[in-house]
């Protein structure tokens, strides 16, 4: 077996949620999905982690299902743009 096949991908935790209620704020949970309700209407948000995995770093972000997948994905690559210049 060769180990230069193999590539180590660091995983880096961003918690940003995208679209929905939070839209742009930070989120630590261990789950993979959950659900916020708006306090001033019926209408709430429920969010999925999604991995992005762009120059051997996987990236972990919140997106909710209120926002198109390819939508969220350019906004992904904005945030990673802006923070580490990686896009």
């Amino acid at each position: 077996m060769c180990y230069s096949q193999f590539r180590l991908i660091i995983g880096i935790k961003m918690d940003i949620c995208i679209g929905g209620i939070l839209d742009g704020k930070k989120r630590k949970d261990d789950q993979n999905h959950f659900r916020v309700d708006s306090h001033y209407s019926d209408h709430g948000s429920e969010y999925n982690k999604e991995h992005f995995h762009l120059h051997g770093q996987l990236h972990t972000f919140w997106i909710s299902e209120d926002i198109d997948f390819f939508a969220a994905q350019k906004r992904v690559e904005l945030i990673l743009s802006a923070r580490f210049g990686l896009v």
